[in-house]
C-alpha cells in the first residue's frame, strides 16, 4: 500500500521497490528547478488542423480531448529557470497527451527531424541519461518481434540494456536526477562545482525577464 503524499514526495517513484511511475512535465520541472520555480517559454501557435486529418475523430477534437484530459495545452512543455543556480531551458514531453504526439507544435518547440522521438532529437545530446527500466525505442518490442518473428532478449529496449550496448552514458533514478544533471551541466559549461548550501531560490520576477530577453535576443544572446 501506498500513500498519495508520500508517493508524490518520492517523485512518483515507489517507497517500497522503487519502481519509477509516470510523472508529467510540469511536475518534473517543479521538482527540477531551483524552488519549483521557473518561467514557460512561448512557443508559436501552430495552424489548427492543416492536414484535416480524421480516423475515428477530428484532429481538432482529439485535441480537445487532450488538453482537457491533462490540462496542458500542447504535449510538450518548454521552460527556463535554474538548477543548482545554472541557468538552463528545458524541454519534455508527456505521454498522456496523445502519446506525447509530436505535431506542429512540438515541431516548432524542438525543431525535430523525421521519425520517433529516439530517431531525432531526443539522441542528439552530448550526454544521455535514463531512468531505470526505462523503455527507449524507435519501434516498439511487439512490432519488432511480429516483423522478425523472433523472441527478444530479455529486457530488450530497456535502460539498462541500452546502457550495456552504448546508447546511454548512465542510467539515474529519478530522485538523483537533479543533482545529475547540476553537475553534468556544470562541467558541460566550465563552471566551478556547485556551491552546497542553503541558498534562496530566484525570485519568478527574475526568471520571467530572462524569459523576455531570451525570446527578444534569440537563444545565442550573452
Amino acid at each position: 500500500m501506498l500513500f498519495h503524499r508520500e508517493l508524490s514526495d518520492n517523485l512518483n517513484v515507489c517507497t517500497s521497490c522503487g519502481h519509477h511511475m509516470n510523472i508529467t512535465p510540469r511536475a518534473r520541472f517543479e521538482a527540477l528547478f531551483d524552488g519549483g520555480t521557473f518561467a514557460e517559454v512561448a512557443v508559436p501557435e501552430p495552424l489548427a488542423d492543416p492536414l484535416q486529418f480524421r480516423d475515428q475523430k477530428r484532429y481538432p477534437d482529439r485535441m480537445k480531448t487532450a488538453q482537457k484530459t491533462t490540462g496542458e495545452a500542447e504535449a510538450m512543455l518548454v521552460a527556463l529557470g535554474e538548477i543548482g543556480r545554472t541557468p538552463i531551458v528545458a524541454a519534455a514531453q508527456d505521454f498522456s497527451f496523445m502519446g506525447g504526439s509530436r505535431g506542429m507544435y512540438v515541431g516548432t518547440a524542438t525543431h525535430p527531424t523525421t521519425g520517433g522521438g529516439t530517431a531525432s532529437y531526443a539522441m542528439l545530446g552530448d550526454v544521455h541519461i535514463a531512468e531505470p527500466n526505462a523503455l527507449i525505442c524507435f519501434a516498439g518490442p511487439r512490432v519488432i518481434e511480429q516483423t522478425i518473428r523472433e523472441k527478444l532478449p530479455e529486457g530488450f529496449q530497456r535502460a539498462e540494456y541500452l546502457l550495456d550496448h552504448g546508447m546511454l552514458d548512465r542510467v539515474t533514478p529519478r530522485t538523483e536526477m537533479r543533482e545529475e544533471l547540476i553537475t553534468i551541466t556544470r562541467m558541460l559549461l566550465n563552471l566551478p562545482p556547485q556551491v552546497r548550501g542553503d541558498l534562496p531560490p530566484p525570485k519568478p520576477a527574475d526568471v520571467s525577464e530572462a524569459v523576455t530577453q531570451e525570446t527578444d535576443e534569440g537563444p545565442n544572446a550573452p
